[in-house]
């Protein structure tokens, strides 16, 4: 919660200016069903900001845009499976209402749908060796870990495991994985990118997430602990300002310097430490997490933390996220204090063309504004802003999508 009244007001009437602005803007009802950049993403900022904002009108218009997705999931094929913009993160936040009691649905009569496709694109992406959360096999698997009981996915799931335990390297220095070069990086093959949205990171956290659900202990767990290791040794390469660096480059290629975001970065890092310490109880690691975090607090320049934009990706909204997260659930008045500071900038950073006296819906088959979507633009910022007026992490159930129910 915000405790400065003036702060507080600002981010109310930022809401109420973004919401207006987002009815002159809804996607087409045929778009793809996108979580991070698209309809998924739509229906998840409306039934989150339904809910703490206790709106029935959010709550219509929640219902109507998932009805629309579950109508094109039911008569188009899907033109793509992953977790950011496809079948998978779709499957993710079906599964998040319907455990949250936000649909009344049975999730089992959408899911068994859709498991068959997530289960032989896993496969495929588990051949190629794509390991990426947002884009690849790890986020398939936090898919499944959501299915747990399953029959088809379990064997699935198991697979995932086995082949991360297959193909880590394993040396002196800890666990890791190798990324491939491909059109989502722009790094030589033999790179071990260190974050969240696409690196060891996720892969530490996906890991974590599977002990708490007991699944593979024994495996998981050594390969965590091993994955841990190598993280931290990685401390002090991350360039001016920084701790951890994104990437750990292939042999003969220069160092990357680094950035505070949800994507890359020490809060990256930060995330891993504590969803690891948690699962394994291991109390270093969590005060390693927050030891961390309280530096990442004192960087606020540019030169120091690369931030342009509001944005959840990249952005303040993201960083601001993060330190509400961590407030709420440590009180430390370090992560309050970076909390405002970095919603003032996204009260700063974001606008939006005033909406018309008399709103109306976008012409048919219009794409929404880039702008508008839940990973960089208009939702992501506005679900940030509506958290921090939450008293307690429960209301924020909806990070999860992002990896940052920690709490």
């Amino acid at each position: 919660m915000i405790e400065q009244t003036g702060l507080a007001r600002r981010v109310r009437a930022k809401i109420q200016e973004i919401q207006a602005a987002l009815t002159t803007t809804p996607p087409p009802p045929g778009q793809a069903l996108s979580l991070m950049a698209g309809p998924g993403g739509s229906i998840l900022y409306y039934f989150y900001m339904a809910k703490m904002q206790d709106s029935g009108e959010l709550y219509d218009h929640a219902f109507a845009l998932l009805e629309q997705a579950l109508d094109t999931m039911e008569h188009t094929a899907a033109d793509s499976l992953t977790y950011c913009d496809g079948i998978v993160g779709f499957g993710v936040l079906f599964q998040l209402l319907a455990t949250e009691g936000l649909i009344d649905a049975e999730a089992d009569d959408v899911l068994l749908a859709l498991d068959e496709l997530i289960v032989a694109y896993t496969v495929a992406q588990l051949q190629a060796g794509n390991l990426d959360f947002l884009h690849g096999a790890i986020g398939n698997g936090f898919y499944l870990l959501s299915r747990l009981g399953t029959p088809a996915t379990d064997h699935c799931l198991y697979g995932l495991i086995s082949c991360l335990r297959d193909t880590a390297v394993r040396d002196a220095a800890g666990i890791r994985w190798h990324d491939q070069a491909s059109g989502l990086n722009n790094f030589a093959a033999g790179a071990v990118d260190l974050g969240l949205a696409h690196g060891l990171s996720s892969k530490l956290v996906f890991l974590a997430r599977c002990i708490g659900a007991g699944v593979r202990v024994e495996d998981c767990t050594r390969l965590l602990t091993g994955g841990i290791h190598y993280l931290l040794r990685q401390a002090g390469a991350g360039g001016p300002g920084n701790i951890y660096p994104s990437i750990i480059p292939a042999a003969g290629s220069a160092r990357r310097t680094s950035r505070l975001a949800w994507c890359y970065g020490d809060l990256c890092v930060c995330t891993a430490l504590l969803f690891a310490g948690k699962a394994l109880a291991n109390a270093d690691w969590v005060r390693q997490a927050y030891h961390l975090a309280r530096g990442a607090a004192e960087r606020t320049t540019p030169e120091r933390t690369a931030i342009s934009d509001a944005g959840f990706c990249h952005g303040t909204a993201g960083v601001a996220h993060i330190f509400n997260r961590l407030y709420l659930e440590s009180r430390h008045d370090d992560f309050r204090k970076a909390r405002d500071y970095w919603l003032e900038q996204t009260l700063e950073h974001t606008s939006w063309p005033a909406p018309p006296a008399e709103p109306s819906p976008a012409p048919p088959g219009s794409a929404p504004s880039p702008g508008s979507f839940l990973l960089e633009g208009l939702m992501g910022t506005s679900l940030v802003l509506q958290s921090c007026l939450a008293t307690t992490p429960e209301a924020l159930a909806w990070d999860a999508v992002f990896l940052l129910n920690f709490s």
